[in-house]
């Protein structure tokens, strides 16, 4: 899982500049290590520019390219609205917690 913030009780974080560049960084190191499922826990994102809805996008994509996809967790107030309001809720899974994602990536494989 990788995780913008550190929880419901850590700092807020925008998924703009570094913290998005950080994110990218997270992101494509897990690619590049062979993983192809990633659960995006955006529970502490409180703003994601045009950039960084780009970057959902790409990294869904890229998941998916690879056999995989990219399930986002916890989306908050403003960030669920904005999915909502352009489709994304639509491209993306989204749960309200990390093992409903996993276990969604193993039953989608047959493993239970």
């Amino acid at each position: 899982m990788i995780a913008p913030g550190s929880g419901d009780d850590g700092p807020t974080v925008d998924l703009t500049g570094k913290s998005l560049e950080s994110l990218r960084n997270h992101v494509s190191a897990a690619i590049g290590e062979g993983s192809s499922r990633v659960v995006l826990d955006l529970g502490c994102v409180r703003f994601v520019d045009s950039e960084g809805i780009g970057a959902l996008v790409m990294y869904k994509k890229l998941t998916t390219d690879g056999g995989g996809d990219l399930k986002l967790i916890r989306p908050r107030g403003r960030i669920r609205e904005l999915l909502h309001a352009v489709r994304l809720d639509q491209v993306f899974d989204v749960y309200e917690d990390e093992n409903d994602a996993v276990q969604a990536f193993e039953a989608s494989s047959g493993h239970e």
